[in-house]
Parts: structure tokens; C-alpha cells; sequence
């Protein structure tokens, strides 16, 4: 057990001693190095997946194994309960290994306030073994990164997410609609006062040709009644 990592031959150590290796894993499971760092259950028709079932330096999945095959144990009725064989642990494993990678597919893609509430709720499903046949599914028929929608689980979270964008999406299509509206409605308000500014422009003018018209004819007069005197007096 030297590979494995310490946290979890401690776990086993004592998971051992609570509750007996006779009826908790076979020793082929350990001797074929399933809880070792590095060791990878993407296997014959699950080859693709190899390094996605890896066991990390994180201790991530292989953490995960020894929780689910414990909590697997302690559902069984007492008279039903077996060591886990190697043969049965491999695709549990799978299961482990797959679940993880889905959950990181989920959090590239969900904000991370609701992700933490996403996480609890299916890790409570995993446990349960709600997910297992659809995990197995994907490693049989698909390939690396896999679809999430394959997995029923995770279908709900999927949707709330697709709703989450249309909404953004379309809080922000609003946005640049009213921003749009409101610079159509300025554009509209800046040529208006234009086109008064021209008006008052020409009245102006107008009023200044009247004006300048008015003078001349008055001049025009004067001079004629002036002329008109001067003929008479001659």
C-alpha cells in the first residue's frame, strides 16, 4: 500500500477494522492496485475515458471509491453484504471516476453561487447509486468530454442553466434595445432643435430684410415729398 495515499489507507485501515475485511473488499482489489495514485479503471471498452478515470494526485476519485463502496456496504442488509470483488469494483469505480468529471464540466459552466447547492444535491443522488447505469452508459458508448445530458441527474441543473443564459441573454438584448431607442430619441431631439434653430434663423433674416425694406422705402418717400416740395416752390 505503499502508492496509496496516506489519508486513504487510513480510511481503509479503519474501515477495515470496523467492519471486517471477510465481508467488505476482496484483496485482489487492493493487490491490483485500485486505490494506488495513477491507477485507471478506463479499461477495455472504456479506454477512451482512460485518463479521465485516472486516479489523480488530488485524491479526488479514489477518495470518492472508498466513500461510495463504504456507504454502498453499510446499505446492504447485514446478510446480504459481501467482499466487493474486483470484477464489481472496477465499473463502481467508473462511476467515481466519471462523476467527478461531470462535475467539473457542470462548474466550467455554472456561476459559482449556485454551484456549491448543485454539487451537494447530485453528490446525494451518487450516493444513493441513482446515477450509475447512466454513468456506465457514457463510458460505454461515448467519448471524452461526453455529454451531461446523458446523465438524468444532471438534466434539471442543465436546463436551469439554458434558462439562466435565454434570460441573461435576453436582459441584455433589452438593454441594447432601450439604449438604442434612447439614442434614436436624442438623434431625433438634437435634429429638431436644429431644424427650429434654422427656422428661428430665417425668421430672423426675414424680419431683418423687412426691416432693412421698410427704411428704404421711408427714405424713398422722404426724399420723393422733398423733391414734390421743392418743384412747387419753384
Amino acid at each position: 500500500m505503499t502508492s496509496i495515499d496516506p489519508s486513504v489507507a487510513e480510511q481503509l485501515t479503519e474501515a477495515v477494522r470496523c467492519r471486517g475485511m471477510a465481508k467488505l473488499l476482496s484483496h485482489e482489489v487492493i493487490s491490483r492496485g485500485m486505490f494506488s495514485k495513477s491507477w485507471t479503471s478506463g479499461l477495455a471498452a472504456a479506454e477512451s475515458w482512460k485518463e479521465v478515470l485516472r486516479n489523480k494526485e488530488d485524491g479526488r476519485i479514489v477518495q470518492l471509491f472508498v466513500a461510495r463502496l463504504l456507504a454502498d456496504h453499510d446499505r446492504c442488509l447485514q446478510t446480504m453484504r459481501k467482499a466487493l470483488t474486483y470484477k464489481d469494483a472496477v465499473p463502481k469505480h467508473q462511476c467515481c471516476g466519471m462523476f467527478c468529471h461531470l462535475l467539473d464540466c457542470l462548474e466550467r459552466n455554472a456561476p459559482a453561487t449556485q454551484f456549491k447547492d448543485m454539487q451537494d444535491r447530485l453528490h446525494k443522488m451518487f450516493m444513493e447509486s441513482f446515477m450509475d447505469p447512466d454513468l456506465l452508459h457514457m463510458v460505454s458508448s461515448e467519448v471524452p468530454p461526453g455529454d451531461l445530458k446523458t446523465v438524468a441527474a444532471f438534466r434539471p441543473f442543465l436546463a436551469q442553466l439554458e434558462t439562466m443564459v435565454r434570460e441573461a441573454k435576453e436582459e441584455k438584448e433589452a438593454a441594447l434595445a432601450a439604449t438604442a431607442r434612447e439614442a434614436d430619441l436624442n438623434r431625433l431631439l438634437s435634429n429638431l432643435e436644429n431644424d427650429f434653430e434654422l427656422l428661428r434663423s430665417r425668421v430672423e433674416s426675414s424680419g431683418k430684410e423687412a426691416e432693412a425694406h421698410a427704411l428704404d422705402m421711408k427714405y424713398i418717400r422722404e426724399r420723393q415729398q422733398r423733391l414734390g416740395v421743392l418743384l412747387f416752390e419753384g
